[in-house]
């Protein structure tokens, strides 16, 4: 959000072409604008911003860097959110546990031929404490927010497909056998079915108050 308009101005910053295109293609509203830029260099003026959020990326950036970036284009008193979803959400516990031995399988994959080697991913359960101890906020705490939404077993398949690491298997032609999506989808559709049934989400908000 940037100071200094009659109108709030929501602000996107993204390093991809491919996702801030994505982004422009299903924005409607004329307050939103996106750039392309680090987390740790995001061109923006200093104090322009009253919130700042962070959606489900937060362990792919670099920590010190990115504090430090977040606390100079903050207002003092603004708000950084960063925010994750526990995977997956509460559905039934065989489709479940499939869904958690596929990232698993992915991993391992992925960890075997080296695709994403250099890549660095700091752990989710460590961004509180690497906020306090970043000196950059003058609070930090950490919030839970409950949402319940409905899904079926496609759905579930499909989320499995839109994660990072599966969805770099399939564009490197592996196929659904290999990844083991089969496995999944099998097991989905005997206990999820095609639904509606009742899907419980779980979002961890980090938040820091400059």
């Amino acid at each position: 959000m940037w100071n200094g308009s009659i109108h709030a101005i929501v602000g996107g910053v993204d390093p991809s072409d491919d996702t801030r295109h994505e982004a422009e293609q299903r924005t409607q509203a004329t307050n939103v604008r996106y750039q392309a830029a680090l987390s740790t260099e995001s061109r923006l003026p200093d104090g322009c911003a009253d919130i700042v959020t962070c959606s489900q990326y937060l362990h792919w950036m670099e920590p010190e860097g990115t504090f430090a970036e977040v606390a100079r284009i903050l207002r003092d008193g603004g708000v950084f959110a960063a925010y994750d979803c526990d995977w997956p959400p509460v559905i039934q516990w065989e489709a479940e546990a499939a869904y958690i031995d596929l990232m698993r399988r992915a991993a391992a994959i992925d960890g075997e031929r080296g695709f994403t080697s250099g890549l660095q991913e700091w752990r989710k359960d460590q961004h509180l404490e690497r906020m306090r101890a970043s000196g950059h906020f003058r609070y930090v705490r950490e919030i839970t927010l409950h949402h319940m939404e409905t899904g079926s077993a496609e759905r579930l398949v499909g989320l499995a497909m839109s994660q990072g690491q599966v969805a770099s298997l399939l564009k490197r032609g592996l196929n659904e056998t290999e990844i083991g999506l089969d496995r999944l989808r099998e097991i989905a559709q005997r206990t999820v079915g095609e639904g509606p049934s009742s899907w419980y989400f779980s979002y961890r908000v980090r938040l820091g108050i400059k």
